[in-house]
């Protein structure tokens, strides 16, 4: 009953954000990934994301997977996924966000995105990741397997806070799940 009550007050904010500001939430709409989840309980989910990019993107292909946010890509650069963090080896849901990762992207054709950071501090590549008009980066963390990891200010950012926000609330996942 309680998470009906929070998702039934969550989506109410948001209906009545989205009335009073209506022209901010349809321009935002547009050049959004896709609706959240809170939206696909309501029925309203078109299952793509829509990728922001412009000429910063390149296709490419998956070769080994490290962890939950890292992974490898054809001409050996290390990609880690940008604005998320998930457990490292050894903590508890590490295999699971791993697993999925590697169930999503390994051995497939991706697009990775740059943002406006565009290296770490161990010289690894960040980056959006899409595959199937999905952004992979929000993906995780709408399944709660991933939380929000924010260093600089990058286009997705919103869309992985307010995923993260709804993780926690709904109990989605091994971060969040009770």
């Amino acid at each position: 009953m309680k998470k009906i009550l929070i998702s039934f007050f969550v989506v109410s904010l948001i209906f009545i954000f989205g009335f009073l500001s209506r022209n901010f939430f349809v321009e935002n709409l547009d050049s959004h990934l896709r609706p959240s989840r809170l939206d696909k309980a309501n029925g309203n989910d078109t299952g793509e994301y829509k990728n922001k990019s412009g000429d910063n993107s390149v296709t490419t292909q998956v070769k080994y997977v490290y962890d939950g946010d890292t992974f490898m890509i054809q001409n050996n650069e290390v990609v880690r996924l940008l604005s998320i963090d998930t457990p490292e080896k050894n903590q508890p849901c590490y295999k699971e966000a791993k697993n999925r990762l590697m169930e999503l992207v390994l051995k497939k054709e991706i697009i990775l995105e740059q943002g406006n950071t565009q290296k770490d501090k161990y010289d690894r590549m960040l980056a959006w990741v899409f595959m199937d008009n999905k952004n992979i980066n929000l993906l995780l963390v709408e399944e709660g397997l991933a939380r929000a990891f924010i260093l600089s200010n990058e286009k997705y950012n919103q869309e992985i806070i307010q995923a993260e926000k709804w993780a926690k609330a709904e109990e989605v996942g091994c971060l969040w799940g009770r």
